[in-house]
């Protein structure tokens, strides 16, 4: 699947497919708890709303050097 595929779908299929993916990180910023999953060559943020306890937002992308936020810094 690649990030356009993803965003194409509706909410209740994108929640399918991110189910059936397998978590690998997560980090914070100040609003949202956001998860990263893995789906074959498909990685996906879940931005939660710290306060209100939503989704708010997904990201899907599948390239490899977007996941340097989630290494830990020195």
């Amino acid at each position: 699947m690649t990030p356009e595929q993803f965003f194409d779908l509706d909410e209740m299929e994108k929640a399918e497919v991110i189910r059936e993916g397998k978590h690998i990180a997560d980090r914070q910023d100040k609003e949202h708890h956001i998860l990263l999953f893995k789906i074959d060559d498909l990685f996906v943020e879940v931005y939660y709303h710290k306060e209100h306890n939503v989704i708010v937002k997904f990201n899907a992308f599948s390239k490899n050097e977007l996941l340097d936020i989630y290494l830990p810094k020195n």
